[in-house]
């Protein structure tokens, strides 16, 4: 039942406190509903999937998988060979262009370490903006992922950076981590181990989705559930965890599509799911036939929390700080 208790009690993975049933996630109907996303079965049958509940903390607001069991390596192998998962940039990449600038402007290098860098797109485009100005580290788990990065002056090291010794290596101005912190098992631990990488005064960035999502009002996004995404953030869980962790944060997102356009889209995903083959004037037809829902879910885009006195985008970058947390 959502909002109940689970008949065990499950902590909070951020605040530890005691979290609720939001609902059950069937292996069958997760298949399912990657199936329908992606718009193919072919392999599917033979990933392997787990059961799950999603719960909610009533503290913090986190909401999490249980058990907090990554997808499984048939599943990674699978999604990943699906056209449009990774996508071509992210807007966060250019948000730390000013501090490099900053430290630059003194005379010494720039240090970044980027945590499940995978091929190193982010370092890459680092090393092109800046050249020598900048020394960048990747860790990744991925061996698939760092044999694309090739020989571009950036130093990749094959691991867990949780099971690196900080003292290994010189302490960065910047330890970041793009869209990870949703797919593992101990999302404060990771941050945590983050930490210890970075100078007394530098920062940590982490980016996630924020959810809920523009387009999940009435849709459940398959690709924010599990086995693909064990937490969900918001600012509140963001503070959260960065108050048991000691630290300051301060929150960017990216610009938010315009009203009617996020109208548009949490429509027609509401009626018809996610379906890359729809035309233009397919969706013109599901907000015509469906004017009162597309007038509810205009109300909704319409209250949407602000983040920074904006409309708030599909994803948050976070970036910590040591001293007080706010």
């Amino acid at each position: 039942m959502s909002g109940s208790r689970t008949e065990t009690p499950i902590p909070c993975p951020v605040c530890e406190t005691v979290a609720r049933l939001i609902r059950e996630e069937p292996a069958e109907s997760l298949r399912e509903d990657l199936a329908g996303h992606f718009g193919t079965r072919v392999g599917l049958d033979r990933v392997e999937i787990s059961s799950y509940q999603l719960l909610k903390c009533p503290e913090c607001t986190l909401e999490f998988a249980n058990p907090m069991k990554p997808g499984s390596s048939s599943f990674y192998e699978w999604v990943c060979r699906q056209p449009g998962y990774y996508p071509p940039d992210r807007w966060e990449y250019a948000q730390f262009d000013e501090m490099v600038r900053e430290v630059t402007a003194g005379g010494r290098p720039f240090r970044v370490l980027d945590v499940g860098c995978g091929s190193g797109r982010f370092l890459k485009r680092m090393k092109e903006s800046f050249g020598e100005k900048v020394e960048c580290t990747g860790v990744d788990i991925t061996p698939g992922a760092l044999s694309q990065a090739g020989d571009c002056g950036i130093q990749f090291i094959l691991g867990d950076h949780r099971e690196l010794d900080p003292k290994s290596l010189e302490p960065f101005d910047l330890v970041t981590s793009f869209h990870c912190l949703e797919h593992v098992e101990d999302p404060r631990g990771f941050v945590s181990a983050m930490t210890q990488f970075a100078r007394p005064d530098g920062k940590i960035s982490v980016s996630t989705p924020l959810s809920p999502m523009s387009f999940e009002f009435e849709w459940d996004a398959i690709m924010n559930r599990p086995p693909h995404h064990m937490s969900r953030w918001n600012e509140k869980a963001y503070r959260s965890l960065g108050n048991r962790l000691g630290l300051s944060t301060e929150f960017h997102s990216e610009r938010a599509a315009s009203v009617l356009g996020r109208t548009s889209n949490s429509t027609v995903k509401a009626v018809a799911g996610y379906n890359r083959s729809l035309s233009k004037t397919a969706r013109y037809g599901i907000l015509l036939a469906n004017p009162l829902r597309a007038l509810r879910h205009l109300r909704y885009q319409m209250s949407r929390p602000t983040l920074n006195g904006r409309p708030r985008g599909e994803d948050i970058l976070v970036i910590f700080r040591g001293g007080s947390a706010s």
